[in-house]
C-alpha cells in the first residue's frame, strides 16, 4: 500500500491530476523523476481507487490513456492539504473531467502538457491576485480555461492552452504532441484580443507565439508545411513570431530564455563575437520558426529568394536543422552550456 504523505511523489501526483482536470499517461515522460518509478505509483493509485483510468482512441485511432481523481482520492487530498483540495474543487484551473467527451479529454491533456511545462520553467501558476502582481516582475502562467472561467470570455476556436506573461510581454501557448495543428489565424487573433482587452492585458503586447511538441524532429514537418502559403496548419506568414520548442529538459531551458526579456543582452555577453549579427544568432538560437523557415527552400517555390548564408543554433537544435537546411547554408553549432549560463544569470 502506497503511504500518501505531504511532499511525497505520490500525493504530489494526485495534486497535479486534480489540478489539469484530466492527465495523459503519456506526459508521465516529462514528469520530474524516472519515468519508471513515477508510471510504478501511478499503478498504484489507480489499483488502489485514488486515480481513475480510462481509455479511448485519438484521430488517429491511437489508444490514449487519460487518468482523473476518483472520489477517494479528492477524500485525501482534503485530509491531508485542504488549501490544494479547495484549489482542486474551485475548478479555476480546469473542469473537474472531460465529461467521457474524448475531444473535450484531448483538450485537457493539452492544456496540461502546457501547464506542467510552465511550471517546470519556474512560473508563477496558483490563481488570485497575488499572481496578476507577480506578471510584473517574474514569469506567469494562465491557462486558457482559467482565463475564460476568470474573465467570462470564451474562445473555443482558439487552439492556445494558456498564456505566459512577463513584465510586459504575453506569448500563447500551444501544444502540438507530435503532430501539426490545423490553424485558424483570425481565430487566434481573436483569443489574442480578447487578453489585450482583458485585466491581464492592461499596457502588456503580444510578443509571440510559442508552440510546444515531444520532439525537434517535427520542427521539420512544421516548416516544410508552413511555407506553403495554401497550407490549412500552421503557417509561417502571420505578425508575431512563433517559437518551436519541446517539452523534454533542453526545450523546458529553451522555454525560460524565450520569455526572459534579457536574454538578447546575455546572449550578447556571452557570445561577444557574434555582436554583429545579434538579431540574427538570436532568432535562430531561440529557435523562430518565420527565421528558421528561410533555410528551407520549397520545391514548389520558384521565385529567386535571398536565403540566409549561415546560422547558429544550439547542439540539440542541429540535427533537426541539417534536415531542413537544403539551401547549403553553413550551420555553425553554439555549445548548450551556453543555454545554461544565460538561464542561471
Amino acid at each position: 500500500m502506497l503511504e500518501l504523505k505531504f511532499g511525497q511523489r505520490g500525493l504530489k501526483l494526485l495534486f497535479l491530476v486534480g489540478f489539469c482536470g484530466e492527465f495523459p499517461m503519456s506526459l508521465l515522460a516529462r514528469y520530474p523523476g524516472y519515468y519508471d518509478y513515477n508510471r510504478r505509483i501511478v499503478t498504484s493509485l489507480v489499483r488502489e481507487g485514488y486515480l481513475k483510468e480510462r481509455k479511448f482512441r485519438d484521430y488517429d485511432n491511437h489508444i490514449v490513456r487519460s487518468l482523473s481523481l476518483t472520489k477517494k482520492g479528492m477524500e485525501h487530498i482534503q485530509a491531508e492539504s485542504p488549501a490544494h483540495a479547495e484549489l482542486i474543487l474551485s475548478h479555476e484551473l480546469s473542469p473537474s473531467s472531460g465529461q467521457g467527451d474524448w475531444k473535450k479529454t484531448l483538450r485537457l491533456h493539452r492544456s496540461a502538457a502546457c501547464f506542467l511545462a510552465a511550471h517546470q520553467a519556474g512560473a508563477y501558476w496558483v490563481p488570485g491576485e497575488e499572481k496578476d502582481e507577480c506578471g510584473r516582475t517574474q514569469l506567469t502562467y494562465y491557462g486558457a480555461y482559467e482565463f475564460h472561467t476568470r474573465f467570462g470570455m470564451d474562445n473555443k476556436g482558439s487552439r492556445a492552452s494558456g498564456i505566459m506573461v512577463r513584465w510586459n510581454k504575453i506569448y500563447a501557448l500551444y501544444f502540438l504532441g507530435d503532430h501539426n495543428m490545423r490553424w485558424a489565424e483570425a481565430s487566434e487573433e481573436y483569443f489574442r484580443d480578447q487578453v489585450l482587452y482583458s485585466p491581464i492585458g492592461q499596457e502588456r503586447y503580444f510578443a509571440g507565439n510559442i508552440l510546444i511538441g515531444n520532439e525537434w524532429a517535427l520542427a521539420e514537418s512544421l516548416v516544410t508545411h508552413g511555407v506553403n502559403r495554401n497550407t490549412r496548419m500552421i503557417h509561417m506568414e502571420t505578425e508575431l513570431p512563433i517559437y518551436y520548442t519541446t517539452n523534454d529538459q533542453n526545450g523546458i531551458k529553451l522555454l525560460r530564455a524565450i520569455t526572459e526579456p534579457a536574454t538578447p543582452s546575455r546572449l550578447y555577453r556571452k557570445l561577444p563575437q557574434l555582436a554583429d549579427h545579434l538579431h540574427d544568432f538570436t532568432e535562430g538560437l531561440l529557435f523562430d520558426l518565420q527565421y528558421v523557415s528561410e533555410y528551407y527552400q520549397s520545391p514548389r517555390d520558384h521565385k529567386f529568394r535571398i536565403r540566409p548564408a549561415y546560422g547558429y543554433f544550439f547542439d540539440f537544435q542541429m540535427d533537426v536543422m541539417r534536415k531542413i537546411n537544403n539551401t547549403n547554408a553553413q550551420l555553425y553549432q553554439i555549445p548548450d552550456s551556453v543555454l545554461d549560463e544565460i538561464i542561471s544569470q
